[in-house]
């Protein structure tokens, strides 16, 4: 037995396990990108999901308003023709009153977030 070492040729690793090695190493790294930009990263998933839910709220907000302001729309005709229209208009847009009327106005708080 030779125990020098330059005489004995250097084993080389397996064509398969340099294969599973390259595959591994590359697995690593796919994971660890997904992990960085879902979970670690400024636009991870938790932040879309609120942020998806915030516009999806303000979507409906503006559907809202929308409506409300084709509910109570009132074209300048209406309202020069029809004294009733006119009264109406007066009493929502401009909270007016008759001298003999007491209006009380309800205000709603929202709760404060947090």
């Amino acid at each position: 037995m030779n125990a020098d070492p330059k005489n004995e040729p250097q084993q080389q690793p397996k064509p398969r396990r340099r294969f599973y090695n390259k595959w591994l190493y590359s697995l690593g790294l796919v994971v660890f990108s997904c992990a960085y930009i879902f979970l670690l990263s400024d636009s991870n998933i938790s932040r879309h999901r609120v942020l998806n839910q915030h516009m999806r709220d303000l979507e409906n907000e503006i559907a809202k308003v929308e409506n409300d302001f084709t509910e109570n729309d009132y074209t300048y005709e209406e309202i020069s023709r029809s004294p009733k229209r006119l009264e109406q208009y007066v009493r929502e847009n401009l909270k007016m009153q008759r001298p003999e009327e007491d209006v009380f106005v309800i205000k709603h708080n929202k709760p404060e977030e947090r």
